[in-house]
């Protein structure tokens, strides 16, 4: 069944133009005009098949829409970012200025020294001649303190001490003959007495003498020892075993002798080291410079003598025993007499005691003139002339103002560039407009750790402080490293690397994309850095002045980056960077400085 239409060679089946409805189509309007009317037959099947055809178009035109919006901004997107492309990068001429590296903190002024003075003693103060802000030398009298009962106190101990001296030595007296003393050095080869063997005036306790060196007296023909002179070596013989002794020429007698067969000689002393054989009596010859003795002579200690009591007593202790080696003024043995050691000894005990006593009188008398300890300014003054003080009160507070003094705590990254004598930048907000100049004198090694993060105190010292006063909050700046007429570029033209990219022949700096393919006339170049500040970094070699360097400059907020571009460089991707690209100059590997956002390759 078909429908007639105006045009019969238009099919049933053929869809009509976009948005146009068929003509055979009832209309809203047909269908209100005639409600109760049946519809003709096929009606209902043409009436879905237009809707579907309907539904088909509107998702075509849908598409179109969408297609033509994406596309206008794809397009706005390539056209802004060509156009960040060219505001994103900048070109600057290496030039020579200073450089100076610095490191800033803050601390609290403390005065060189500080004292605060205390009491000892308690009195009335009968002098305090000094005021507040007065400047006082070390050792000048602050304080004068009532020591009336003190005074007399002294003077009943020195009373004390006189009178046990005076019977000390009365004890001593007694005492002295009965520590024999040796008036002469030598070993002791004799030991004549033991304990509790009772002694008389002149006996012999103990012989002493000189065995490391022993002496021996030879004869010579007189015309021989004529020749001879003090210190001259000497050959010395033992007669019994033949062995041969050097020595030295100690004495030459100045008298001639005669020896049987009338041989006229002179007798010459030889000293000879005792190797450790020699004894009293030991037989020898000798020779000097060639000249041989006329005969022999026996040995002997080159010195002895003999320690003898004084007075009578008992033996109580022997000091020495043979072998042993005594000095002169060493006491040898030791005699008792009834009960007078022990009167000595409680005497001494009663000297020592009177002595501490006098002591602590006389040191307790001097606390109560009170002197400056230190050399400075009063700050402080809490007690004058007429108050009554007690013991461990604080009578005033002295500051040594010669300099003052600051600490600030330094990063462990940035300790390593401080160094003691170093020149620091001061200033203070109470001192507006003024500048001050310090030098580090300590640098401490015990950090002290706080959220990961460690840092060291630094003092800092300053001489001429001009207003500043202890207390004051200052603001300094080590200055760590300082250079002049160097040449630079900006920081952010460093990349990593220490690589700039160099424009050698005039290129066009929008052209600039990918530093793996520069544009013609664009070269990277490797650098060497040196000291840097917070805008422009030293090239000690790579660069000369005037060699134009291109790099990337900061963003505005809000703009796209270029696909390619990434990190705030370029080169390297990695895609957009939320918030535009941040630069930030810090120091790089390999010395100075270099860009953390910069060119990447």
């Amino acid at each position: 069944m078909s429908i007639e239409t105006d045009n019969p060679a238009v099919p049933e089946d053929t869809d009509p133009a976009p948005g146009a409805l068929p003509p055979s189509a009832p209309t809203d309007a047909e269908d209100s005009l005639a409600p109760d009317m049946p519809p003709p037959p096929g009606g209902r099947q043409k009436r879905r098949r237009l809707r579907r055809r309907i539904v088909k178009w509107a998702v075509v035109l849908a598409v179109l829409a969408a297609v033509f919006v994406v596309g206008r901004r794809l397009y706005g997107q390539f056209r802004t970012a060509a156009d960040i492309q060219v505001s994103l990068f900048t070109a600057e001429a290496a030039q020579t200025r200073d450089i100076t590296s610095s490191l800033s903190g803050s601390g609290a002024l403390t005065p060189a020294d500080s004292y605060t003075v205390t009491s000892l003693v308690e009195g009335e103060i009968l002098s305090a001649e000094f005021s507040e802000g007065d400047v006082v030398e070390k050792d000048t009298v602050l304080y004068v303190v009532d020591s009336s009962d003190t005074a007399s106190a002294i003077e009943r101990a020195e009373l004390s001490l006189s009178s046990a001296r005076n019977n000390y030595n009365r004890q001593v007296e007694g005492l002295g003959k009965l520590n024999v003393i040796a008036r002469e050095s030598g070993y002791a080869v004799n030991v004549a007495v033991t304990p509790g063997d009772a002694v008389s005036p002149g006996q012999q306790l103990i012989h002493l003498a000189d065995y490391s060196v022993m002496t021996v007296e030879i004869p010579f023909l007189a015309g021989d020892a004529a020749g001879f002179y003090i210190g001259q070596g000497a050959a010395v013989t033992l007669d019994d075993s033949f062995e041969t002794l050097y020595g030295t020429v100690a004495k030459i007698g100045m008298t001639n002798s005669a020896l049987a067969g009338n041989v006229i000689v002179r007798y010459v002393t030889i000293d000879v080291p005792n190797p450790g054989g020699l004894a009293p009596g030991h037989m020898a010859s000798a020779s000097v410079g060639g000249a041989q003795c006329s005969a022999s002579g026996a040995f002997k200690y080159k010195s002895e003598s003999d320690i003898t009591a004084d007075t009578s007593g008992d033996v109580v202790s022997v000091n020495v025993y043979e072998g042993s080696y005594v000095n002169a003024g060493d006491i040898a043995v030791s005699l008792s007499s009834t009960s007078l050691g022990d009167q000595i000894d409680s005497a001494y005990r009663s000297v020592r005691d009177a002595e501490i006593a006098l002591d602590n009188q006389r040191d307790q008398l001097d606390s109560y003139t009170i002197t400056s300890p230190i050399s400075g300014t009063i700050v402080e003054k809490v007690y004058k002339e007429g108050d009554n003080l007690g013991t461990g009160k604080v009578l005033c507070t002295i500051y040594d103002m010669s300099y003052l003094e600051f600490t600030m705590n330094i990063d462990e990254l940035d300790i390593k560039l401080i160094e003691t004598g170093q020149r620091v930048g001061v200033t203070a907000d109470a001192m507006e407009g003024e500048n001050f100049e310090g030098v580090v004198t300590k640098i401490s090694i015990q950090g002290t750790t706080s959220g990961g993060v460690t840092t060291y105190p630094v003092t800092v010292r300053i001489d001429e402080a001009g207003g500043l006063l202890p207390g004051m909050n200052v603001n300094a700046e080590i200055i760590t490293q300082s250079v002049a007429g160097v040449v630079t570029v900006p920081i952010a033209a460093v990349q990593r690397g220490n690589r700039v990219i160099v424009n050698r022949g005039g290129g066009d700096i929008s052209l600039v994309s990918d530093v793996r393919s520069l544009p013609e006339g664009f070269e990277l170049v490797e650098v060497v850095t040196g000291a840097s500040d917070e805008d422009y970094i030293e090239i000690v070699s790579g660069l000369e002045e005037g060699d134009e360097v291109v790099y990337t400059r900061a963003q505005s907020d809000g703009a796209a980056m270029m696909p390619g571009f990434g990190g705030g460089g370029f080169g390297m991707g990695g895609g957009p960077q939320q918030g535009g690209a941040s630069f930030e100059a810090r120091p790089m590997q390999g010395g100075g400085a270099g860009p953390s956002g910069g060119f990447r390759g």
